[in-house]
């Protein structure tokens, strides 16, 4: 009996703490649980057997969109999360937060549009095929799920007293990448230096695109300073990018362990080679998204 009281005390604390700037920290929890249906949905679509055959979004440029994005999304999901339950959320830290949920959310945006290029560049390889609808349905699903995100992550912010929004910045870079992703010569993935450049260029293009959007979406001088907006403490460079290389080399060997488990080892001698590629990519790509996140998501700020 005593245990069943101390269970629901326990419950009624965590629906109390709840209450406390509860849609922050239900957007990080949905932010998390968005990112684990993204990450679903690109293994689901590239591993079934009947829509394996009939995505044109399984190679890259478009497969490196969908890889880094995935990864992003899990990675800002719970940076999301940490923040909200860890700090007195103040304005300033209200809006880091809102963007980094939105960050989740700009990453599916982002990686459908791709996955639509793709699919209008090789309509004949899924329109009207065996798993077309069920395919379509799926990314219609994923879609209405992070617009459904967009929408709470905007009321959580609607006391807050927001910026003009400027979309030129977004609206530049989304014309650049649909030019280049619909005029890209595909076959040059079929050297090895021509995929490691397609790779490179497919995780430039994500980054880019999604770096404008947090800025865009939720206009705000998070550099500001007054009476009722304390600054955040900032990390030493130096340690932020320790903690950047670590976690590059560390993903990438996630990365490269995932990759032969699902099929045989390659021969020894090709075994540095691949290690080095998944390893220096993941690396490279951490790298520049730090860079160009690290200002509008406030990056190793406490």
């Amino acid at each position: 009996m005593d245990n069943i009281i101390s269970f629901f005390k326990d419950w009624n604390f965590i629906v109390e703490y709840l209450k406390k700037d509860s849609f922050f920290k239900l957007n990080s929890i949905y932010a998390i649980c968005l990112a684990v249906a993204f990450l679903l949905f690109f293994q689901f679509t590239k591993h079934n057997p009947i829509l394996a055959v009939i995505i044109p979004f399984s190679n890259d440029p478009y497969d490196a969109v969908g890889s880094i994005g995935v990864i992003i999304a899990g990675l800002l999901s719970v940076l999301a999360f940490i923040r909200t339950f860890r700090k007195v959320l103040v304005e300033r830290l209200k809006i880091i937060i809102a963007r980094t949920q939105f960050s989740v959310v700009a990453a599916i945006f982002v990686t459908l549009m791709v996955d639509s290029i793709a699919m209008i560049r090789h309509i004949p390889m899924w329109f009207d095929q065996p798993g077309a609808e069920e395919l379509l349905a799926l990314m219609v699903g994923i879609f209405i799920l992070a617009m459904v995100m967009s929408f709470a992550i905007r009321y959580s912010v609607r006391e807050i007293r927001l910026e003009k929004a400027s979309w030129k910045k977004f609206l530049i870079i989304s014309v650049i990448v649909i030019v280049v992703l619909a005029i890209y010569p595909e076959f040059i993935i079929q050297s090895i230096m021509g995929e490691l450049f397609t790779l490179l260029v497919g995780i430039l293009l994500f980054l880019f695109l999604i770096s404008a959007l947090p800025e865009a979406f939720i206009p705000f001088n998070i550099e500001s300073l007054d009476s009722t907006n304390t600054r955040l403490h900032q990390m030493n460079i130096q340690k932020e990018l320790v903690i950047i290389v670590l976690l590059g080399i560390g993903i990438g060997i996630t990365l490269l362990i995932g990759e032969w488990s699902g099929q045989s080892a390659p021969a020894p001698e090709h075994r540095i080679m691949l290690a080095s590629i998944f390893i220096g990519v993941s690396l490279v790509s951490l790298l520049i998204a730090y860079y160009l996140l690290r200002k509008p998501l406030a990056l190793f700020n406490y």
